[in-house]
């Protein structure tokens, strides 16, 4: 992730974007994508005395977020500690799909009436 700089030859206005590099693995080669639009140096220098250095920095936060939101966590846990003696805990919800498309299709009510 980065700030793009692009430069208007013909108004020599520039305009300043966010944007991510990815490789596109159908196609072979490296694209990127405009993850947002910021608009001209000219209009933004009303807003913030120093654009590119403020959306600089905020291009750096983007990207501390992104790494948190990214990252591995670690679950820690007593290897010694047990569960009580009486208690399932395990759930098995492997059926719930199946559950839900056969009585959607109604196979239920077509097995019983083909039984009588």
């Amino acid at each position: 992730m980065y700030l793009r700089i692009a430069n208007n030859k013909k108004t020599g206005r520039t305009y300043l974007s966010i944007v991510e590099s990815y490789y596109d693995k159908l196609a072979k080669k490296s694209r990127s994508k405009t993850i947002q639009s910021l608009g001209f140096i000219d209009v933004l220098e009303k807003e913030f005395p120093d654009p590119i250095a403020h959306f600089t920095k905020v291009v750096e936060e983007m990207k501390i977020q992104v790494a948190q939101e990214n990252s591995k966590i670690q679950v820690l846990f007593n290897p010694k500690s047990q569960l009580s003696i009486g208690t399932n805990n395990r759930k098995n919800f492997g059926y719930a799909a199946f559950s839900s498309i056969y009585h959607t299709l109604e196979i239920d009510k077509f097995l019983i009436n083909r039984q009588r």
